[in-house]
């Protein structure tokens, strides 16, 4: 369901309000700086103006000033107030007035009336370095003021005027060339069906236009949504599918598979893994430890998936631990991780219990008598090999049978073996030494006190 935008939410509305206020800004301040442009030249030329009477009535003045003559004082400041500009003349003798004429002030103005003064001494008539009054006059600077407020509210008017025909042009245009298609893309846009094949339609005269390139992002938009939508449905479905075979993979699997943490916390294992590692049933939302495991070293166990993660992502390790089972057995497990990359390793843990048992074997055949059970002399070499200087002393006592040769002649070697045999039974009644004894011969044996 879509909701109507209200006209003041508009772009039309607010373009008008942005333009409003912009001109309404701008024609405050050119109306301020036309104010005081315009007084302040005004001012300056009525000081000018002021200037240019005083120097025509200097000469009376001085003569008033130098004679002490109201009268003439009197008639030389009215003839100054003759002009428009004057508001007020004053006529001084050595600090005495001799005259002062005004103009009348309505009385509303009066309070405000501010004057713009002008003064020139005045030289005796004799002396031209000798001061002997001076005449001040006095423009009317509200009148002035009144004058140039006149005008600066003509040039409101205009302005005003100009800004109502740029709101209402601003509002036409805006409204026929990007308000009216946008609402019409819009409306085609809340009806469309995309998943059927429905794409937007450009509006008239915009094929040109940045509405007519918008529009046609927008459905090259809705054909990539439209196709990741596909996709992301499809692999979607494959994950769900790739998912259950993991899961029966993970469940069904002989090998235990584990997630944990670098403090060996489990995150996740299958039922073959607590079988391998006996970890007793506890309900699902216990928290597992690996080390709960009957590890015969569980701090090697987590000492290696700590030194997997620090290794980076994809590093991988492997070790074999044995593991105390039920029974007192000795069991071995590989086990094989890998690093992910959110701090966790997934590892695969494998019975190699069997493997390690023939490894043993075969190491045990390496240095032991296949006849007597004895070690060999591979063995005793390994043994003394073993040894370190600070070891106990000890004694060898070399055994060697005499005539042995001629029984295997003239017996055979199955009566030699006999002969071995028995040998080996009696030597083993002797004290234990260090080690065994060795067979490093045919009929050579090696007792160690």
């Amino acid at each position: 369901m879509t909701h109507p935008v209200s006209w003041w939410r508009g772009i039309i509305s607010r373009s008008v309000i942005v333009v409003l206020m912009s001109s309404l800004l701008m024609a405050i301040a050119s109306a301020f700086f036309a104010e005081k442009i315009v007084g302040k030249r005004i001012h300056h030329q009525a000081e000018s103006k002021l200037s240019e009477l005083l120097h025509t009535v200097e000469r009376t003045a001085s003569i008033a000033c130098f004679a002490r003559d109201e009268q003439l004082a009197r008639e030389v400041a009215e003839g100054l107030l003759r002009n428009s500009e004057v508001a007020r003349v004053v006529i001084i003798a050595d600090g005495r007035q001799l005259a002062m004429v005004e103009r009348p002030t309505p009385a509303k103005t009066a309070e405000f009336a501010v004057f713009a003064t002008v003064s020139r001494s005045l030289y005796s008539p004799f002396n031209g370095h000798e001061v002997i009054g001076e005449i001040r006059l006095d423009a009317d600077w509200a009148e002035i003021g009144a004058r140039v407020e006149e005008n600066v509210q003509l040039a409101r008017r205009l302005l005003l005027v100009e800004l109502l025909l740029a709101v209402s042009a601003t509002g036409g245009v805006l409204y026929f060339f990007v308000v009216r298609p946008i609402k019409a893309v819009s409306d085609q846009l809340h009806e469309l069906r995309p998943t059927e094949g429905e794409r937007l339609a450009i509006p008239p005269h915009h094929r040109h236009t940045e509405i007519g390139r918008l529009v046609r992002d927008i459905d090259q938009l809705i054909e990539r949504l439209t196709n990741a939508l596909t996709q992301e449905r499809v692999l979607r479905q494959q994950r769900e599918i790739d998912q259950r075979k993991y899961q029966n993979l993970f469940e069904n699997s002989s090998s235990g598979i584990f997630l944990a943490d670098r403090d060996g916390r489990l995150e996740s294992y299958n039922r073959a893994f607590a079988e391998l590692v006996h970890l007793s049933p506890v309900p699902d939302n216990v928290p597992r430890h690996i080390s709960e495991g009957h590890w015969g070293e569980p701090t090697k166990v987590l000492t290696l998936i700590r030194q997997c993660l620090e290794g980076g992502i994809g590093t991988q390790m492997t070790g074999d631990f044995a593991l105390h089972a039920r029974r007192s057995t000795l069991r071995w497990l590989q086990l094989s991780l890998v690093t992910l990359g959110d701090g966790h390793v997934q590892g695969t843990v494998t019975d190699i219990t069997e493997r390690k048992q023939e490894e043993l074997m075969a190491r045990r055949l390496v240095v032991t008598d296949p006849l007597t059970g004895f070690l060999n002399r591979a063995g005793l070499q390994q043994a003394l090999a073993d040894l370190s200087p600070r070891s106990p002393p000890f004694a060898l006592i070399l055994i060697d049978l005499d005539g042995f040769k001629q029984i295997n002649d003239a017996l055979g070697f199955a009566a030699g073996d006999v002969v071995l045999t028995e040998l080996a039974g009696r030597l083993r009644a002797f004290p234990e030494g260090r080690w065994p004894p060795a067979r490093i011969g045919s009929d050579e044996f090696v007792v160690c006190t």
